[in-house]
């Protein structure tokens, strides 16, 4: 037990890890100033969290619609179905805060 109380900081971090920190971690992952161990954290976190996994999930499939959105010009209409699917994945993901 007084093993546990000696955890290192980055430890003992990334054990205590909360939702709102782990959210604000998710949305700035890519950015240089963001530490491993805060990554490590979120992403322990959120394999264990339910919340956090269905908003890391909900943030992937946003950027995938952006990116299928980027592929196609202005001028050129896109594919059949694609405003459906995205209209309808914000609906169900519309009460994950």
């Amino acid at each position: 037990m007084k093993r546990l109380l000696a955890l290192p900081a980055t430890v003992w971090y990334v054990l205590t890890l909360q939702c709102e920190e782990a959210d604000r971690i998710r949305a700035n992952f890519s950015d240089p100033a963001t530490t491993r161990a805060q990554k490590v954290g979120e992403q322990m976190h959120s394999a264990l969290c339910g919340s956090c996994r269905a908003a890391r999930k909900t943030m992937r499939e946003i950027s995938d619609a952006v990116g299928d959105l980027e592929q196609h010009s202005p001028a050129q209409p896109m594919p059949d179905g694609v405003r459906e699917r995205m209209a309808q994945r914000l609906r169900e993901h519309s009460g994950h805060d």
